[in-house]
């Protein structure tokens, strides 16, 4: 089934880049563990959850970045048909 696909840009890139901000905001405040007043195994299980958390915003922070260069490639690749073709309405794809 076809669809139809403009892309303008500019909100696109900044919502990938907002998202890749807030993730690695997010990393950065994840506290760290203290296995002080904690039963054995419990600090270790803490841990391990933040350590996991931490590592999925920072791979969300890393996607987030392609995301945003992949629709920045896709904005210039959009303008510049618009400027060779004299304006691009929409794209097809499908």
């Amino acid at each position: 089934m076809p669809s139809t696909i403009a892309t303008t840009g500019d909100s696109v890139i900044r919502m990938h880049r907002n998202v890749g901000e807030g993730a690695r905001s997010a990393a950065a405040g994840l506290p760290t563990a203290s296995a002080e007043g904690m039963r054995a195994g419990h600090a270790a299980i803490l841990e391990g959850a933040l350590a996991e958390t931490r590592k999925s915003l920072e791979e969300l922070a890393r996607v987030a970045s392609v995301g945003a260069g992949g629709a920045e490639a896709l904005s210039g690749q959009d303008s510049e048909s618009g400027r060779k073709f004299g304006g691009v309405r929409e794209v097809r794809r499908g």
